[in-house]
This record gives structure tokens, C-alpha cells and sequence, in this order.
């Protein structure tokens, strides 16, 4: 019989992963549910590692940002959102399908027509429950939203269907302004199982805005910083805490 050289990939199931990080001291055991919520965060369906980073830990830190805002020393990061969009726009609708969890929130709430189909299912259902014929969209993760900022992208006479700032690191189509005309175009990508965002750009007309657009009021561009780690939202409240790849950790495994 000869020998096989082919390489080998050991997968962990996600309680292993989990009890792996329990004893490398990355998830901290005195969270409340930590196994339960991080076993449901790996669980997910990603359609690639870089999203699956990103995916895994906002999921975990979102969670505990919601549920258990104490932790954080603050409010959740949604109701300063809401605050800022209830400002500048005459509806605002959260798109959720645990609606429950932001009943305190005086707007409507609205679910995934596409379930457990990512964020382009999200951007799919503000589109078609809006009353106006476009929308901004923004992530509830975004806690430097700038109003000045949102209003250089929605208050230009733009024609195109998608309005949406491009930074160094490429589009960021969770600060950006969707038409109507994109709810087709979408719902194609979603049927044929493609969760990108910006998988349907290719059927709409998009304009892309550089930094001129928005330097003058956000120099640092901080209005696009969305907090994609829990290691993040404890530090932006004072309080670090390792629950995972770290940033610099998570951009050599994607690269």
C-alpha cells in the first residue's frame, strides 16, 4: 500500500472549540451562558473565514451588549444609534428578529424576510418594510456614528441606486444609502445562496464617495469604526478582557 502525504485538517466541533478556549483562559467562565452563546455563534453558517472572524465575535460581544449591558458599564450600543437616526430621519426601523430584546425602543421592528441569510437579508427587509424609497442603512455596532457624516451621504442628488463611502479598507456598505430599485437585485443573490453585501452592486447602478465627502466633519473616519470583536467592546468601556483572536491575531489567520 503506499504511503498518502496528503495534508490533514483536525475540525473541532464547537463545544470542543469552546471547552479549548475555556482552558486557554480566552473565554472568561464567569460570563453568564458563555458556553450556550458562543456554541451558537460558531454554529453559524459563514461563508468564509474572514467573515466567520468577524461574524463569531460580534455575535458574542453583540450578545452580551444587548442582554447584559451592565457588564459593559453603559448603555447598549443600539440606543445611541437609534438617537442619532431618530434625529435626523422621520422613521427608523430596526431589523431583528428578536424584537423582544429592543421593545424599550420607540420605532418599529421589523424581521428578516430571508431568514439566517446575514446582513444582506437585513439590508433586503429595511428595503421592502420602508415607507420611503430609500434608505440608510447602518450597523447598531457603529458607536461613533457622526450626523454630519450620514447627512453628506443622504442629502446629495444622487441618482444611483446604492450610495456608499469607500475607505482605504473598500466599500462600507453598513454607512450607505439603498433604493428600491436594489430590492430585486438582492433578493436574486439571496435565492442563489450568495450573502455578500455587495454581491448585487454588479445589477444596480452604485456611486462610490471618497473621503472628501466627509473629511472635513470626520477627519479620522471614525463614524465607520463598527466594533467587530468582544475584546473591543470591553475596551472601549474601560474594562479589557480577552474573549478570543485578537485583531491583529484575526487579520493574519484571514491573510
Amino acid at each position: 500500500m503506499a504511503d498518502l502525504n496528503w495534508p490533514t485538517h483536525i475540525f473541532n466541533t464547537p463545544d470542543q472549540a469552546i471547552n479549548l478556549l475555556l482552558a486557554a483562559n480566552h473565554l472568561p467562565r464567569d460570563l453568564p451562558r458563555v458556553k450556550k452563546v458562543a456554541a451558537d455563534a460558531l454554529g453559524a453558517g459563514y461563508p468564509d473565514r474572514q467573515q466567520a472572524h468577524a461574524g463569531i465575535n460580534t455575535a458574542i460581544g453583540g450578545f452580551y451588549a444587548d442582554r447584559y449591558p451592565e457588564l459593559l458599564h453603559g448603555a447598549r450600543f443600539i440606543d445611541h444609534v437609534y438617537r442619532v437616526m431618530n434625529d435626523l430621519f422621520e422613521e427608523v426601523l430596526i431589523v431583528s428578529n428578536s424584537p423582544e430584546l429592543y421593545a424599550d425602543i420607540d420605532c418599529r421592528k421589523v424581521p428578516d424576510i430571508y431568514c439566517a441569510k446575514g446582513v444582506l437579508a437585513g439590508i433586503h427587509a429595511g428595503l421592502v418594510h420602508a415607507r420611503s424609497d430609500r434608505i440608510f442603512v447602518v450597523g447598531c455596532d457603529m458607536p461613533f456614528i457622526n450626523p454630519q457624516v450620514v447627512r453628506a451621504i443622504c442629502t446629495g442628488d444622487w441618482p444611483e441606486d446604492v450610495v456608499i463611502p469607500v475607505l482605504q479598507g473598500g466599500h462600507e456598505p453598513l454607512h450607505a444609502l439603498y433604493g428600491r430599485n436594489c430590492i430585486t437585485a438582492i433578493e436574486e443573490q439571496l435565492q442563489a445562496g450568495r450573502k455578500r453585501i455587495i454581491s448585487f452592486f454588479p445589477w444596480v447602478n452604485v456611486r462610490e464617495l471618497g473621503a472628501e465627502h466627509w473629511q472635513e466633519s470626520d477627519p479620522e473616519g471614525l463614524s465607520f469604526r463598527n466594533i467587530n470583536t468582544p475584546e473591543e467592546y470591553f475596551q472601549l468601556r474601560g474594562e479589557p478582557v480577552s474573549l478570543g483572536l485578537s485583531s491583529k491575531e484575526q487579520q493574519r489567520e484571514s491573510g
